[in-house]
């Protein structure tokens, strides 16, 4: 990992108020799309963001990746279609959800 990549995943997960470095592996776009998520929400001053990962895999890969994921914020297994509290950070309420393709 480049040290650019390094110090960008260690100000995204201080802003996610989790361990650095997070442990295994993790994809580092769920990093980047949650703590966009939570910027876009404190921008428009919302009390609630939404990370969504909506899958259009018949074998939901890259589930494991995600309940990794979401393991980093509390001990709650991710489903699927199933939304989970990621906790308050910074004054908004983070969720987080993975979504199937419709009839898969």
């Amino acid at each position: 990992m480049s040290k650019i990549l390094e110090k960008r995943l260690a100000f995204l997960c201080e802003m996610l108020g989790i361990h650095n470095p997070p442990p295994g592996q993790i994809r580092y776009r769920l990093f980047h799309h949650t703590c966009s998520a939570l910027l876009e929400a404190k921008r428009f001053l919302a009390k609630y963001a939404v990370i969504l990962v909506h899958s259009f895999s018949n074998t939901d890969e890259g589930l494991q990746d995600y309940r990794n994921f979401v393991s980093l914020f509390c001990s709650t297994t991710a489903s699927v279609n199933g939304v989970v509290d990621l906790g308050c950070r910074d004054g908004v309420q983070l969720f987080s959800a993975w979504v199937r393709e419709r009839g898969k």
